[in-house]
């Protein structure tokens, strides 16, 4: 990364050093392998939250819905007179709904990032040949697909083609070895607050979490390369990831917008806090008209992860407390509203953290279900030319 500007008010500086946060502000994860348990004790204080902001949340479809195909539904899977803001949006011009949250968000078009979120998790040749089982075949049309790797740090990304906009999408955990990796990542490295070279907010410097900047920063220069390379510098870019992919995006989308790559509608899933107050601040100025969506599930313990204060979250959040038939929320963007998954306390963390312990069974990798077919793990991944499920 070098330095530049981005966004008003944000200026970048390069600048040596490191702080782990306050110990009052740490969680300790401990995690036993097979037979099992993933236990997390809170320390200190709970953060001051923030003030309430009017939200209203979206009416959810009647939950049979999801299990007729669209050609044979009745009108009432597609009442837009359920949706509150449907009258407000249609008054609204293209660029003024674009910058509306509750206008531009699409559980459609999340459903689509889910997807792509999961088909990270698959091998190389079924990635590049699209045709890796259910994430391939429900995003019908991607071409020119190339998978980045750096398997010492175990961080994955591809990138493709679809006839509107490129793909960069970021791998997140896969099954129980990997999700044990995860919290140990989150626990060991990425509590470990570094500074993002190259950005500051209002004098303070920005701080993200090392594991994260490190990872990152292993994919980046491969992933710039093979844009250019299929035809994505200026081309609108969209980006994807599920968990630690999800915060290996946000990163990325700053450094990509950086480069003069044409950023475009985006959405995470599951994603931990990424860096402090002021690097939450930055981005979102920044990316203020940048429709990024943030969606997250009630019973998802990475969503709680690293503990708030230093850490912060970004974005605007779109918040399920579960299924799909259950209706989301569009939260107050401030990153921790308290009717949101901001209203979880570290006790219920610990619950949803032992529910993890069957990957199936974790509200991580059960993202947009039932709407979404499947569980977000690499059994649904299919292999190219073997027609079998990769292990």
């Amino acid at each position: 990364l070098k330095c530049c500007y981005f966004g008003s008010g944000h200026k970048f500086v390069a600048r040596p050093g490191a702080r782990a946060p306050p110990n009052s502000s740490l969680m300790a994860l401990s995690v036993v392998t097979l037979g099992v348990a993933v236990v997390l004790s809170g320390a200190g204080a709970a953060a001051e939250e923030p003030a309430v902001v009017p939200v209203v949340a979206a009416v959810g479809v009647p939950f049979w819905c999801h299990f007729v195909p669209e050609r044979f539904q009745m009108s009432a899977c597609h009442d837009h007179a359920r949706d509150p803001h449907a009258a407000l949006c249609a008054r609204l011009t293209e660029h003024e709904r674009a910058r509306t949250p509750v206008c531009a968000f699409s559980e459609r078009e999340a459903l689509d990032f889910a997807y792509l979120s999961s088909a990270a998790l698959c091998g190389s040749a079924a990635l590049e040949s699209w045709d890796c089982g259910p994430s391939c075949d429900n995003v019908p049309g991607m071409e020119s697909v190339r998978r980045i790797d750096d398997h010492s740090m175990d961080a994955h990304a591809f990138v493709g083609r679809l006839p509107d906009r490129c793909i960069l999408s970021f791998r997140g955990a896969d099954g129980f070895d990997s999700w044990v990796h995860t919290l140990r990542s989150l626990d060991l490295r990425s509590l470990d607050l570094v500074e993002f070279p190259l950005c500051s907010k209002e004098g303070s410097f920005c701080e993200v979490g090392a594991g994260f900047l490190e990872s990152y920063n292993a994919l980046s220069m491969g992933i710039k390369k093979s844009l250019r390379e299929i035809g994505c510098g200026k081309a609108p870019l969209s980006v994807t990831g599920h968990g630690m992919g999800a915060a290996l995006a946000t990163l990325a989308i700053v450094d990509l917008s950086r480069e003069h790559f044409n950023m475009t509608t985006s959405y995470t899933f599951g994603q931990p806090r990424v860096g402090d107050e002021a690097f939450a601040a930055a981005f979102n100025e920044a990316f203020a008209e940048l429709p990024f969506f943030r969606v997250t599930r009630a019973d998802d313990p990475v969503v709680y992860l690293p503990p708030r204060g230093p850490f912060h979250h970004i974005g605007t959040e779109v918040y399920y407390r579960g299924a799909t038939t259950r209706g989301h929320r569009i939260c107050d963007g401030s990153g921790e509203d308290p009717s949101c998954a901001g209203q979880v306390d570290d006790g219920e963390v610990a619950a949803l953290l032992l529910q993890c312990v069957v990957p199936q069974a974790c509200g991580h990798m059960r993202y947009l279900q039932p709407a979404r077919h499947g569980a977000m793990i690499s059994q649904e991944c299919r292999a190219a030319a073997r027609g079998k499920f990769l292990p």
